[in-house]
Order: C-alpha cells, then sequence, then structure tokens
C-alpha cells in the first residue's frame, strides 16, 4: 500500500514476512537518485520515504523475485 501523508508516501504491505518467504529489500529508483531500503523477515514491511516527482518501487521477494510499481504523487 502506498499512501501519501502530506508531503512523504507510507508504505506497508501485507506480503508474507515469514523466515522463508519475505520481502528482502525495497528500493525506490528516479531518474538521479536511489534509496534502498533493508526488510528483515518476521518484521512488518512499513517505513516512510520522502515523495518525489515520479519513479518506480521495486522489491525483492525471496520466493517470487523482483516486482515494481511506477509511482507519481
Amino acid at each position: 500500500m502506498l499512501e501519501d501523508i502530506g508531503g512523504e508516501w507510507a508504505v506497508s504491505s501485507s506480503h508474507p514476512m515469514t523466515k522463508e518467504h519475505y520481502i528482502s529489500f525495497v528500493a525506490y529508483v528516479r531518474d538521479s537518485a536511489a534509496m534502498i531500503y533493508k526488510m528483515y523477515p518476521e518484521w512488518d514491511l512499513q517505513f516512510i520515504m520522502p515523495m518525489y516527482r515520479s519513479g518506480r518501487l521495486l522489491w525483492f521477494c525471496t520466493e517470487h523475485g523482483l516486482l515494481y510499481r511506477d509511482i507519481k504523487p
């Protein structure tokens, strides 16, 4: 889930976060920079990141591989 919270993005997911099946990292990539957020098994997947004009949110699932979503404010 991606939610605008007044100039920032609140990112969360109900994806399984077990030791065998979890999202290892989430990255936000835009034209001139990239931010990487490390995730850990058995922790909730939620964090807040700055809002930029547009970019791509990528995440790596240990079972399904690399996935992405384009985002815009």
